[in-house]
């Protein structure tokens, strides 16, 4: 697919993703490339608060997987024997995104079929068989939230993601960075600083008070600080900073895994922003609650956030100070 026929394509999905005259210099200039993995790349872009898209990350399923072969009934096949029969997903269905629950056999169904615009994104698979036939190592290296099963279980998530052809999951943004890897299929995904994108009027379902869709439109997301837009595919994982908004749309059939991690390179921007930016789900008597006998431990971790933090580090240090000392996170730290 060209570009002209990817985003001919999107604009047909979603028309807030149609695009204005005279947008292809601003659009080249907005892509986010594909590099090759390394762990030593991953850290320091984690560590600067940068989005990345990665191929070669060594994320696995099933076993003698040839590189070209066709992922699709491996993954399919995985999904069906991986989850308990009583195991049911919760989807967004149909034009309207009409929200329900179904068996996770027949959401298999209704993606083999083709037959129904629909997307699943939190499809919890830790200690089931089918986190036994894949390798996630590599996703959630560097990941604090792993240290505490109680914090694991409320904040880190890990995933299944599938949706059919057409989907489009409405702009959001989520507490957490976060990570996606395809095995199979297409997505193309817009992203945005959330605070930047909302003062020149671009919403998110997670913070606006929406009644349909999110505000969007393709020219101001081409100007607001920090747009990027790539495309997962097979064999990308893609890591992205929780202060970026995402929009998305699947272009074809897609599998995948989705996780969120709170990672020690970037764990100065991460409490920042959880401290300034109103955050969902996070909160200093949440994570006074959850850190259980580890608490020594995520102690030294917020220790060091605070240091970096209050060193001029971080580009909110001064409010992230002064917020920390009141706010109930200083104890924490």
């Amino acid at each position: 697919m060209n570009h002209a026929d990817l985003w001919g394509f999107a604009g047909e999905a979603d028309v807030t993703l149609q695009l204005p005259s005279r947008s292809r210099e601003p659009l080249h200039a907005a892509r986010l490339r594909t590099m090759s993995y390394t762990r030593d790349r991953l850290f320091k872009r984690m560590a600067h608060g940068l989005p990345s898209l990665f191929t070669n990350v060594p994320v696995s399923i099933g076993t003698n997987i040839k590189r070209n072969e066709y992922l699709a009934p491996v993954v399919v096949a995985a999904i069906r024997n991986g989850f308990p029969r009583t195991a049911r997903a919760r989807i967004q269905i149909g034009a309207s995104r009409r929200r329900t629950t179904v068996p996770v056999s027949d959401l298999m169904d209704y993606w083999e079929t083709g037959n129904h615009r629909l997307g699943v994104t939190d499809l919890h698979f830790r200690d089931t068989r089918f986190d036994r036939s894949i390798d996630t190592t590599v996703l959630s290296d560097f990941n604090i939230f792993r240290m505490n099963r109680s914090i694991a279980d409320r904040l880190e998530m890990m995933t299944l993601v599938a949706s059919t052809r057409g989907n489009v999951t409405d702009s959001h943004t989520d507490d957490s960075d976060g990570s996606n890897h395809c095995f199979v299929g297409r997505k193309l995904w817009l992203v945005w600083d959330r605070i930047a994108g909302q003062e020149l009027g671009l919403q998110d379902v997670t913070h606006d008070d929406v009644t349909d869709v999110a505000a969007f439109d393709m020219q101001t997301f081409l100007r607001t600080a920090g747009a990027r837009w790539f495309v997962v595919e097979r064999g990308k994982t893609l890591f992205l900073p929780g202060s970026l908004a995402h929009k998305v749309v699947t272009l074809d059939q897609y599998i995948g895994l989705g996780s969120f991690y709170f990672a020690l390179a970037s764990s100065a921007n991460t409490l920042a922003r959880w401290i300034l930016d109103d955050p969902r789900d996070v909160t200093p008597k949440l994570l006074a609650q959850t850190v259980g006998v580890d608490v020594q431990v995520m102690q030294r971790v917020f220790g060091v956030a605070f240091k970096l933090c209050s060193g001029g580090r971080s580009r909110n240090s001064a409010r992230c100070v002064q917020v920390m000392q009141r706010g109930g996170w200083w104890r924490l730290a």
